[in-house]
């Protein structure tokens, strides 16, 4: 799969409010997308900021993983939370209609039909952005993969795509969710709580030779990494998407 040579745009042509503080953006080029991507891997946008301490205008590059499937060829979305700079100017001024300019497609955090059989995803708030992919990926294709998914989040309102990770869950026979929140108070929430542990992985993963991908904050995939070893997991058997 060839890489993006020259920056190319996209048109922003939705914007889904997902949560409270996180949206997802679609981009389309008006005909089909002029690259393919694998499933769980990202794009770095351009974004260009006047710096007063420079008395200049900066660029500034920023990479989002791609949240839609490879299938849709039309489209391609990215899901981002409202927390620094770039995604609170993309939350408070990004408007439809608006250009993004894409500099690269790339990353080694992805699936590939035939790695595997049966997947473990393993995801921390916005870190289910690439595994989506996967998910809607592997559905939308009909391919004969089992998927577990533990999904990590504060509050149910937290749950990015939760309507639709339960219409996939009927849909696909292979699929199986597991939220857990660490504020459940004040809610009638009556699945597991608490962040993701031992006894929870122990619970819900029966096959270590499947593949494991972790996406999330820093020290939540430290925690699952040493936690699956603790388990048996090889190393090898494990893929990482992290941010700080």
């Amino acid at each position: 799969m060839q890489k993006i040579i020259q920056p190319i745009q996209l048109r922003v042509s939705k914007i889904i409010q997902e949560t409270h503080d996180v949206k997802t953006f679609r981009l389309e080029s008006g005909s089909l997308l002029p690259f393919e991507f694998f499933p769980g891997q990202f794009i770095v946008l351009c974004f260009y900021f006047f710096e007063p301490s420079k008395g200049r205008t900066v660029r500034k590059n920023r990479a989002f993983s791609i949240s839609s499937s490879p299938t849709e060829r039309n489209y391609l979305e990215i899901t981002v939370k409202k927390t620094g700079r770039v995604s609170t100017y993309m939350h408070e001024v990004v408007k439809e209609g608006d250009l993004f300019t894409i500099k690269n497609r790339s990353g080694e955090f992805y699936f590939q039909e035939g790695m595997a059989k049966e997947l473990v995803l393993i995801a921390g708030g916005t870190g289910i952005a690439p595994l989506m992919s996967m998910i809607r990926y592997i559905t939308q294709r009909k391919l004969p993969v089992k998927i577990t998914l533990i999904y990590s989040n504060k509050t149910p309102e937290d749950i990015i795509f939760q309507k639709e990770l339960q219409s996939l869950e009927s849909r696909n026979v292979q699929l199986r969710c597991v939220h857990t929140l660490t504020r459940p108070e004040g809610y009638a929430w009556q699945g597991p709580t608490g962040r993701i542990s031992q006894e929870l992985l122990e619970q819900n993963i029966s096959n270590k030779q499947a593949l494991f991908y972790i996406c999330g904050p820093k020290a939540m995939i430290q925690s699952c990494v040493e936690l699956l070893k603790g388990l048996g997991i090889d190393s090898s058997r494990i893929k990482l998407e992290k941010w700080d």
